[in-house]
């Protein structure tokens, strides 16, 4: 595996693994606010604050995925033509 590749390759990892990390703080977030006393209006205000905060901090983390896979599939042609079709 190239030197480009491994990296954009490590590069992706690292932002799916951001993406869990989002994932577990939003569970965590929305079973914290399950179990407050909360108005039932109140609990579905913070939920959707929430839930939009989680998606705005998970889109860039998406974008990077996109173009990291992009980078990777563009690669992938030239090994398997090094490998003799083999990819």
């Amino acid at each position: 595996m190239s030197q480009n590749l491994h990296s954009t390759t490590v590069a992706a990892l690292d932002e799916l693994y951001a993406l869990i990390g989002l994932q577990e703080l939003l569970d965590i977030a929305l079973e914290q606010l399950q179990r407050a006393d909360l108005a039932p209006e109140e609990r579905r205000a913070r939920t959707g604050l929430l839930i939009i905060s989680y998606l705005e901090q998970a889109k860039p983390c998406l974008k990077n995925i996109e173009v990291e896979l992009e980078e990777i599939r563009a690669s992938v042609p030239k090994w398997n033509n090094c490998l003799g079709g083999a990819a």
